[in-house]
């Protein structure tokens, strides 16, 4: 296999790798990209990289200059064509929308972008939807978890998107979650300081070492639900799993957390609860170039909470 390198852009500052490959290759699909960085076929800098790694100004992308034959580009199109129910389902998930930015609410069990296995996600709808019906590709300023809910930012406008993934390198964007979580939680409010560290670098559990990156979490108690404790979540960092983690490790783990709780003694301890991980992102709060102060909300899609 032939090898090509190329320097990015100061344009694409802080894009993610995948995005920018799916930009100017669409017709390699996302597990291809993935599989290409795990066995070291696509590096930065000559070091092995992951698919939602950032880019930087004059880096160097090495990339495999692999022919795929049209068999293969016709099975695996660059867009796929939405269904009539594909996409009232997805003008379902719309919050509100402006000409450069949409603000979805993400259901439980629906990935915010492609791989393996995935059938569909946020992005594949988003992507199929507005090229469509605008002729216009979208970006993704942030993910959540495929098993939390709520508030997602999906940008239209190449300038908007650098600006907000500026905004969330710089902590200028706030987020509040909203989460049920197991036992009595009797603090009013905290904190929780744990430096955390993936193990791996796919699909592996994070935890607290001294050895991972800062990260910070604000807490505070909003009522007691039966057992359990609702409560307000602000992160004051980004990491991955941050919440599910820090919450774990005061004792207190989101209910249906299947990779940091004991999801099922939880449901089999609270019966009336919905199989689902009972973490939201009910709000974002941001400010761009010195504009109005934009706050959008999501309302909590469960009600009826188990109060025995």
């Amino acid at each position: 296999m032939k090898f090509d390198c190329i320097t990015i852009p100061e344009s694409e500052e802080n894009s993610r790798l995948d995005n920018f490959l799916k930009r100017h290759y669409p017709h390699w699909p996302y597990g291809l990209i993935a599989k290409w960085c795990r066995q070291k076929k696509i590096k930065l800098n000559n070091q092995k990289t992951a698919p939602g790694d950032r880019l930087t100004p004059h880096a160097q992308l090495t990339l495999p200059v692999e022919t795929i034959d049209e068999k293969s580009r016709a099975t695996t199109p660059s867009l796929k064509t939405l269904s009539s129910a594909e996409k009232t389902f997805f003008e379902s998930l719309i919050l509100d929308q402006t000409e450069k930015l949409l603000v979805i609410n993400k259901p439980p069990g629906l990935a915010t972008q492609g791989g393996t296995g995935l059938s569909t996600s946020v992005d594949c709808l988003a992507q199929a939807y507005f090229k469509e019906k605008e002729n216009r590709a979208i970006y993704l300023v942030h993910r959540l978890d495929r098993s939390t809910s709520g508030l997602l930012l999906v940008s239209k406008d190449l300038a908007l998107t650098k600006d907000l993934t500026q905004a969330f390198k710089g902590q200028q964007v706030k987020k509040t979650y909203i989460a049920l979580v197991e036992g009595h939680v009797f603090q009013q409010s905290g904190s929780i300081d744990c430096p955390l560290l993936i193990q791996g670098r796919v699909n592996d559990k994070v935890c607290i070492s001294p050895e991972g990156k800062p990260a910070l979490t604000h807490f505070e108690r909003i009522d007691f639900q039966g057992t359990n404790t609702l409560v307000r979540l602000i992160p004051q960092t980004g990491r991955m799993h941050q919440l599910r983690v820090h919450m774990a490790s005061i004792g207190h783990p989101i209910m249906g957390d299947y990779r940091y709780a004991k999801a099922r003694e939880q449901f089999k301890n609270n019966p009336c609860l919905e199989k689902r991980l009972y973490l939201h992102a009910a709000q974002i709060e941001f400010c761009l170039n010195n504009q109005i102060n934009q706050i959008y909300t999501a309302p909590l899609p469960w009600q009826d909470m188990c109060e025995t």
